[in-house]
């Protein structure tokens, strides 16, 4: 039979390799990040990806349609875009979005503002459809 001091001991041994397992258990969990749910898109990317390329491609730089875009801002620096910011954006053109992430001073190298002719050259499936592929396109680069 065991001495009463040595069961002691065991007991405090096993107690204490319960609560280092219980605290490791709970950090690994409270760091493991949960994934992120996957946004539902208005519009079609596949077919976004189109339009962007001959239309949008041009002027804006885009890595997941492999743009060059000489002319107005690199999409792939605006990394808070929203679809409906981007559906937004498309109807009205103008400086306003790349103005309100970057400020003034970033708008004034480019040289021409963004027309506001999209919205009466396209159908609102077709903005829709561009502004979705935009909108995951950057999605995934943030997730990598």
């Amino acid at each position: 039979m065991l001495g009463q001091r040595r069961r002691r001991q065991i007991v405090a041994t096993v107690a204490g390799a319960c609560l280092v397992a219980a605290f490791v258990t709970s950090s690994a969990l409270a760091t493991t990040k949960p994934k992120p749910k996957p946004v539902a898109v208005m519009g079609n990317a596949k077919l976004g990806k189109a339009l962007f390329v001959t239309t949008c491609g041009t002027c804006h730089v885009l890595k997941a349609a492999a743009t060059p875009g000489t002319i107005g801002p690199d999409l792939d620096k605006l990394t808070t875009l929203t679809e409906a910011t981007i559906i937004k954006q498309i109807d009205n053109g103008g400086p306003a979005l790349f103005k309100a992430q970057f400020g003034a001073a970033a708008v004034a190298k480019y040289a021409v503002p963004m027309p506001s002719v999209y919205k009466s050259t396209f159908t609102s499936t077709q903005i829709e459809n561009i502004a979705a592929f935009v909108y995951t396109s950057l999605q995934a680069d943030k997730s990598k």
